[in-house]
């Protein structure tokens, strides 16, 4: 794994979920908490996509198939943080925990689809070499 890029990614998920966190503070003192969420997620999510677009993986590829690829992969990524949280929950593992071992595999597939699926126009690094 390249760790600049890993780097970058993190980064750039911190920011985004400093953004999203705010939203949701902002929006829940006039709306609920669900849509307060869903507030959220519609905001950043497009904005994720971009930043990690430009500094995570500096990709020059198609903008709208890329975008079209990210959206499942946000998807997937949710699940399988929610897959490893309620698992280790109903095991008993502490909430603490739990909730840092389900962000982190949150991050771990993110980045894995983003880096293998969602980003393939990146001159940096790219994801399969060719042999000659």
């Amino acid at each position: 794994m390249d760790l600049s890029i890993f780097s970058r990614f993190v980064f750039v998920g911190f920011l985004n979920t400093v953004l999203g966190i705010s939203v949701i503070f902002i929006a829940r003192q006039t709306v609920s908490d669900v849509a307060a969420n869903l507030l959220s997620y519609l905001i950043v999510v497009p904005i994720s996509f971009l930043m990690h677009r430009k500094l995570s993986f500096r990709d020059g590829g198609a903008k709208l198939k890329a975008f079209c690829r990210y959206l499942p992969t946000i998807f997937v990524g949710y699940w399988a943080n929610y897959f490893v949280l309620t698992t280790l929950l109903d095991g008993g593992t502490d909430p603490y925990l739990s909730q840092i071992a389900a962000l982190a595999t949150h991050v771990i597939v993110t980045f894995a689809l983003s880096r293998w699926f969602v980003f393939l126009g990146t001159s940096e690094h790219p994801p399969f070499q060719e042999s000659a």
